[in-house]
């Protein structure tokens, strides 16, 4: 593979989470375009049969992999009418029903520190 957007493919083709390195170089701005065009340009180099599995999995733009699955079951299950990454304020909603004024956030452990989701010690008797 050519050198630059390409390495990011490179290591998202080698790691054995490759979809969650290649969801945060997303997230921290690389362009999809981007990656779909040094995809392109390296058919036939080693690692871009499993480089296109991570594109084809990111192409619907969610943020993260949690995101995907969920899209896939509502999309098996017959259920659309929802939007991924709907602008409210200065946030986005990570999947939102509009005409139901239903939002649903998403956020895995590769967005937080491990400690926020721990319980607190349940006081003794």
């Amino acid at each position: 593979m050519d050198r630059g957007v390409p390495t990011a493919l490179e290591a998202a083709a080698t790691l054995p989470d490759g979809a969650t390195f290649l969801d945060r170089a997303l997230q921290r701005g690389l362009p999809f375009a981007e990656l779909s065009a040094a995809h392109d340009r390296n058919i036939g180099a080693a690692g871009i049969p499993r480089a296109r599995l991570l594109l084809v999995e990111a192409a619907d733009r969610a943020d993260s992999r949690a995101e995907r699955r969920l899209v896939g079951h509502l999309r098996r299950a017959g259920i659309d009418g929802f939007v991924l990454g709907l602008p409210f304020g200065p946030w986005f909603i990570d999947i939102a029903f509009p005409e139901r004024r239903l939002a649903v956030e998403i956020d895995g452990w590769a967005l937080e520190s491990p400690g926020r989701h721990a319980h607190p010690a349940l006081p003794g008797p």
